[in-house]
């Protein structure tokens, strides 16, 4: 889970299905570093999977005063942080490592407070996550503006685009993928 604004994992949980228990957890983490007063009216954007569509966790979102926010489609530029946030990790800091599932937990755990502490991004002013968290008042972006590149303005999710997203970075489709009956 990540702090849109200063690109902060705020809570993570690693688990083997696509149930809400995960993500519960995750949001636990998350919800105890904030005071409950601030919690109401916050935003909480994800795409539309299961565990995020669940009564369960909905339920805990709007119980706490939180908005719920989900992606229209299957679009990873409608979730973008979060996508970028997860591309960051395991190209800079997995990098093609083969965890299994006993030590991935403790690996990802080591991995996310040094992600937050040295991690600099150009998007929030190159502070690391953790120097922006401290910081009060606007945080200068200096990001691309991606709706002025022709391919990527026009069509996003286009076949023939070169900045085509696909969860395997092959451009293919991957096989065996089950589409949710919360899509």
């Amino acid at each position: 889970m990540t702090d849109a604004y200063t690109h902060q994992i705020v809570g993570h949980a690693h688990h083997e299905g696509l149930d809400t228990r995960g993500p519960l957890r995750a949001l636990a983490m998350a919800i105890a570093r904030v005071p409950r007063a601030s919690l109401k009216g916050l935003i909480h954007h994800s795409d539309r999977g299961c565990q995020y569509c669940s009564a369960e966790y909905v339920g805990a979102l709007r119980s706490r005063g939180m908005l719920v926010s989900m992606a229209e489609k299957g679009d990873p530029y409608e979730n973008a942080v979060a996508e970028r946030v997860n591309g960051i990790l395991k190209t800079e800091w997995l990098n093609g490592m083969k965890l299994s599932r006993r030590k991935a937990p403790e690996v990802i755990s080591g991995i996310v407070p040094l992600y937050n502490i040295r991690r600099p991004h150009a998007s929030i002013d190159m502070l690391t996550p953790e120097q922006a968290s401290k910081r009060t008042g606007p945080i200068p972006r200096r990001w691309k503006n991606y709706s002025s590149i022709p391919h990527v303005a026009a069509n996003p999710t286009d076949n023939k685009s070169k900045n085509k997203l696909s969860l395997n970075n092959s451009g293919k489709p991957i096989q065996g993928l089950k589409k949710s009956n919360c899509l």
